[in-house]
């Protein structure tokens, strides 16, 4: 729970111990973004819980081909013309045999599933040198 400020609590409670204001909210805030990830044979499966947020609202992109953002926005504006905006971002380290291009995302009933193709397993090439012996 976040506390006001107000008679229950003093500035010098505040001063000294601010986390107990905050700490419920950055809990509540994890909750929303929690995530998990599964390696498959072909593709990793990446699902994180974005409840509250429509898909409009959700955005999956790709940074230098190396890592995978996810993030959410919501605004709104409410009849006293005051605007509310709530935001979640979550960056990952793409694994090096992932296909960029066939990445595909979607979002169901509160959960962000992200589906990170794996590259075809290519064998080394063989090489063999004769070696003349002397």
């Amino acid at each position: 729970m976040l506390y006001r400020y107000g008679k229950n609590r003093d500035l010098l409670d505040w001063i000294t111990n601010p986390g107990i204001y905050f700490d419920d909210l950055f809990r509540s805030v994890q909750d929303v973004f929690e995530q998990g990830l599964v390696e498959e044979k072909d593709h990793y499966l990446l699902e994180l819980a974005v409840t509250g947020f429509s898909k409009d609202e959700v955005e999956v992109e790709v940074l230098d081909g190396q890592v995978l953002k996810v993030s959410a926005q919501k605004k709104k504006e409410h009849k006293n013309k005051s605007l509310y905006s709530s935001t979640l971002s979550r960056q990952f380290s793409l694994p090096e045999n992932t296909d960029l291009q066939k990445i595909e995302a979607k979002v169901e009933n509160g959960l962000c599933v992200v589906i990170l193709p794996k590259l075809p397993e290519q064998k080394p090439e063989e090489k063999r040198f004769k070696i003349s012996l002397k």
